[in-house]
């Protein structure tokens, strides 16, 4: 499946608006001061003066940060490492304009301000201005996790929080690592696009996510399968979503998992095991035909799912429901 493009806020949609069109306008209150002779004789100094003024940093630092943020790095350590960057940076920008352009700079220019100061006084405004930056950012970040920490603790249902702490962990038991890597290899989170009734009349497409976690001290697996997805409801909310979540414990004397898997109204004893290159998952209980549930082509980022149902004891076999399922990539 194809990665989604991260929907901007209001704000940030606001910003780039005013942003571009404060560019528009300064470009169009200059055009319209010059003359006719002017626009064709100073127009390109005029550009490359204002590139080396403004331009040449403001669009640095947006590609920076967007980079800091694509790497999850935290406010306060994108500001540490901004200011060792942004020093060599500017002095090369003031190196460019003097050496290869001869620029006179505008004064109130961001480069006529640099030339003004000299090198000397660019890295004591620098360091003054980022290490202001650092303290602001610190006291928030403070202030952030003292607000959290509060809220939790006045919180009527705090006690789910021990709930969710003792119930799941970060890893699996060191000495069943190899037994528990079989669905280990699952946890995280996916997203998935299925396809239900796949060559029927009533064929139907379908998103949604599919979540795994280390459970009871890393002795046991579960997962909470949503379809649709919460976002697709919250758009098209549905009555028959599913909203289910499977138990998988691994029994050493059977070499197999054995799984429960539950939602409201229907409840489902089941056993998986290994063969081949797919996990093939059974219902323990069921009477009438027989019922697998197969992963399969299965990678570190994706896997194929099937839901498939046979009534001549596994001769033919109809699949009722198919998903292909991608890791979620790390905002």
């Amino acid at each position: 499946m194809k990665g989604k493009m991260t929907k901007w806020s209001p704000l940030k949609e606001m910003l780039f608006i005013y942003f571009a069109a404060s560019k528009i306008f300064y470009w169009f209150n200059n055009i319209m001061q010059m003359s006719f002779d002017e626009i064709g004789s100073n127009f390109f100094q005029m550009l490359v003066i204002r590139f080396f003024e403004q331009d040449f940093l403001i669009i640095f630092a947006i590609l920076f940060f967007h980079v800091m943020e694509r790497l999850k790095i935290k406010a306060i350590l994108q500001y540490c490492i901004a200011y060792v960057v942004f020093i060599p940076v500017v002095f090369f920008n003031m190196w460019m304009a003097s050496r290869f352009f001869n620029m006179t700079l505008e004064a109130g220019g961001m480069g006529g301000f640099l030339v003004d100061v000299g090198y000397l006084g660019v890295f004591v405004y620098f360091t003054l201005g980022f290490l202001t930056i650092a303290i602001a950012m610190t006291v928030k970040e403070y202030i952030k996790k003292k607000g959290k920490e509060t809220d939790e603790a006045l919180t009527p249902g705090g006690e789910m929080s021990d709930f969710s702490n003792a119930l799941i962990c970060d890893t699996c038991k060191d000495d069943l690592r190899d037994k528990l890597s079989l669905f280990g290899q699952f946890v995280g989170e996916w997203e998935f696009e299925g396809v239900i009734g796949k060559g029927t009349p009533e064929e139907k497409v379908v998103h949604g996510e599919w979540i795994f976690s280390w459970i009871l001290d890393g002795t046991a697996i579960q997962d909470v399968f949503i379809c649709p997805s919460r976002k697709e409801c919250e758009k098209n909310p549905v009555t028959d979503a599913e909203y289910g979540t499977t138990v998988r414990f691994y029994n050493q004397s059977t070499d197999a998992w054995d799984m429960f898997y539950g939602l409201s109204g229907s409840t489902h004893f089941l056993e998986g095991r290994q063969v081949g290159e797919q996990i093939i998952v059974k219902d323990k209980n069921e009477s009438e035909g027989l019922t697998q549930w197969v992963f399969s082509d299965i990678t570190p980022s994706s896997f194929h799912w099937q839901n498939k149902k046979s009534n001549d004891d596994g001769a033919t076999w109809i699949i009722s429901f198919e998903l292909s399922a991608s890791r979620k990539q790390t905002k």
